[in-house]
């Protein structure tokens, strides 16, 4: 008796995983991200253009932030603009960061929709889709 479960585990174990792997490999082909279309931020006063090509962008006036902004009330790194799987969220680095989203400051992150507009300091930025 034990040589027969012995056998039925030696074929079926190996089976059973193909099976697994296979689920899994078909699971992850199945999510597939979402595109990010066509989203910037402009730059109301000078209409400067920043395109969002990643699903995290950081903003800040240090070089390696994604968006650059040389001015003077914008922290090294200021804020990141994220996409999640239905909706874009901004949220500030540290607490002395000023960000508003349509004129009220926020402390967290926080979703943003096409048309908000958003003051990372004293600059404000359109948020385009």
């Amino acid at each position: 008796m034990n040589e027969n479960l012995t056998d039925i585990m030696r074929y079926s174990l190996p089976i059973l995983a193909i099976i697994i792997l296979a689920l899994c490999v078909m699971a992850l082909l199945r999510r597939r991200s979402p595109s990010l279309g066509n989203v910037q931020l402009i730059n109301t006063v000078n209409a400067d253009n920043y395109m969002i090509t990643s699903r995290e962008t950081s903003i800040g006036s240090f070089k390696d932030c994604d968006i650059i902004l040389n001015y003077p009330t914008i922290s090294r790194h200021h804020a990141v603009i994220s996409c999640g799987r239905d909706a874009w969220y901004i949220k500030p680095i540290t607490k002395d960061d000023i960000v508003l989203v349509n004129g009220g400051r926020i402390e967290k992150q926080t979703v943003i929709t096409a048309g908000d507009k958003i003051t990372l300091g004293k600059i404000d930025l359109l948020f385009v889709r």
